[in-house]
């Protein structure tokens, strides 16, 4: 699936490009960038995205970018017998976005870091 980043393909090759990108993935939805998936309580509260960018390599029109994105989820979940609990978990991805500067848009690569940290 292509997502839409206009600001980013617009200032590639500016010091303003990783800022720019941070934003907006970070503006995006935990669902747009397929991240919801671990989400398994009664009542998802918070998804808090947070981005990183690591390096970047150009390759014509095509800017393949490295990145870390960590993802918070907060939910409520009924829990026998102790009734409704709230609960964070806590997730890293890394991968590749493959930004086409040309057509504003880009594709994400990203696998789960292992470890996942789970507070009750």
């Amino acid at each position: 699936m292509e997502i839409k980043l206009p600001f980013s393909s617009t200032v590639w090759g500016s010091e303003k490009f990783s800022v720019t990108l941070k934003q907006e993935i970070e503006s995006l939805d935990a669902e747009t960038l397929g991240l919801n998936q671990y989400a398994t309580g009664f009542y998802t509260t918070t998804n808090l995205i947070s981005a990183m960018v690591l390096g970047t390599k150009e390759d014509g029109d095509i800017v393949e970018v490295r990145i870390i994105i960590f993802f918070t989820v907060t939910e409520e979940a009924y829990v026998c017998p102790v009734g409704m609990e709230t609960r964070s978990a806590h997730y890293q991805y890394e991968g590749i976005v493959s930004l086409n500067t040309v057509k504003a848009v880009a594709s994400f690569q990203l696998s789960l870091v292992d470890g996942a940290d789970v507070n009750h």
